[in-house]
């Protein structure tokens, strides 16, 4: 009998601080993915003035890595 409020005890230490471990992960995992999407943002920008793509490519390349930005904050 001793143990089951032995093990129900470890269990309310440890949830708290298993829960606070996983917001953290996941706002590093946002974070990491929006630096990324800048990045390309910004190598996308650069490529267009040194004339490598078009306005048009660029426009449509950088819509197309807004919208994963959106849909990577959104999951």
């Amino acid at each position: 009998m001793i143990w089951i409020g032995i093990v129900l005890l470890s269990a309310a230490v440890l949830l708290p601080s298993l829960t606070i471990f996983r917001r953290a992960r996941v706002r590093d995992e946002r974070d990491s993915a929006l630096m990324l999407h800048r990045a390309q943002l910004v190598e996308l920008d650069r490529d267009r003035q040194d004339g490598l793509i078009a306005e048009t490519e660029h426009a449509g390349a950088a819509l197309e890595i807004q919208r994963r930005l959106l849909a990577s904050d959104a999951a």
